[in-house]
């Protein structure tokens, strides 16, 4: 619920302008907390009895509560013009559900016959069912037919889907790789994973600006380098090559984390269909986490395939150069498809007068 309702307030509240700072302000918050939690959570799991991982939540939600009521401006009443149907929803969700399941299982066998045939069929019958939708109620479907018809914002949203896929695939496999191949304890390789995190809330403030001054376009483009780079450097993570290479590795992580995560929603917002910004925001969101999911079961798979199922050192390895080959490819893919969407950059708004009088 918060992820969905934090872009919302954004594309709201936030003057046209600045939304890339706006988006990047929530990629710090992100990152610091991925630092922060982790760290609290450890020390307090340490010192204290587990439940205070629970019970800590409860004044810190409090304040929020109170935050909430007292800063953000009241609800208009609900528009239900544009909900999608409850048969749609329930597909989308179920079509999902089940793509990924048969997905990861492919690599990593777990469904016997009978679940994988319930599983494909229900797949099957979902996307049927979001067609349906689709034809029957073109502006109230999961996928309204105005917001995707726009060519340069499905691009972006395609783009966004395949990097997310390689970077959500990377995170779910680097710390296999330090845990196994480099035979790292659990603490060890999360202590070494805050480096993509400081590295992430270092540089997201310097994305966000440049998107709001320049247009999005290119820092994507340094997005899609920069994951270019993390995969070509997992042919060289082996524990003979030295910490370094690994710490350079967290480092470009988090920096490809920084510029795709500020720079490709705000692309999205600046190319959404005019009317259904709030929606288009929602699909931004499906994508990202899908795409998460999706990266984790695809690399799962591939990992599974190329590794036989047998966790050893030299297994880890290789199936990490094989996930990084896929993932250069993908990434390749995203860097074309983002030089075919066009720059634009939002004008200030008393830009915009000043030009309009000097046109006068």
């Amino acid at each position: 619920m918060i992820a969905a309702s934090v872009p919302t307030l954004i594309v709201r509240m936030i003057p046209d302008d600045m939304k890339g700072l706006g988006i990047a302000v929530t990629g710090a918050a992100t990152g610091s907390a991925l630092v922060i939690g982790p760290s609290l959570g450890g020390i307090i799991a340490q010192y204290l009895d587990w439940a205070w991982l629970f019970y800590i939540n409860i004044p810190l939600c409090a304040v929020l509560l109170y935050l909430c009521c007292r800063y953000l401006p009241k609800d208009q009443g609900a528009d239900r013009s544009k909900d999608p149907s409850v048969i749609g929803a329930v597909s989308s969700l179920l079509f999902f559900g089940c793509l990924l399941a048969l997905v990861e299982d492919f690599g990593d066998p777990d469904l016997n016959f009978t679940a994988k045939f319930i599983t494909g069929n229900t797949a099957v019958i979902s996307a049927l069912a979001l067609v349906y939708c689709a034809r029957r109620d073109l502006q109230r479907a999961v996928l309204a037919t105005r917001m995707v018809v726009n060519r340069d914002f499905m691009l972006v949203a395609v783009t966004l889907l395949l990097s997310t896929m390689v970077a959500g695939g990377m995170n779910y496999m680097i710390p296999f790789l330090m845990q196994i191949g480099w035979g790292m304890s659990s603490a060890e390789s999360g202590l070494y994973l805050v480096i993509s995190s400081v590295a992430m809330v270092a540089c997201v403030f310097f994305v966000g600006r440049w998107c709001d001054r320049s247009g999005c376009r290119n820092p994507v483009a340094v997005a899609m380098i920069a994951r270019l780079a993390l995969c070509g450097l997992g042919f060289f993570l082996d524990p003979s090559v030295g910490i370094i290479v690994l710490v350079v590795t967290l480092v470009i992580l988090g920096i490809g984390h920084a510029f795709s995560g500020t720079a490709q929603p705000t692309c999205m917002i600046h190319h959404a269909t005019p009317g259904y910004e709030d929606e288009s925001t929602g699909l931004m969101l499906v994508v990202y986490y899908f795409a998460v999911a999706a990266g984790c079961a695809l690399f799962a798979m591939i990992y599974g395939l190329a590794s036989g199922g047998v966790e050893s050192p030299d297994n880890v390895v290789r199936a990490f150069w094989n996930v990084s080959a896929v993932g250069m490819v993908i990434i390749v893919a995203c860097l074309i498809m983002t030089f075919m969407v066009k720059n634009k950059v939002v004008r200030r708004e008393d830009d915009r007068e000043e030009h309009h009088n000097f046109v006068e």
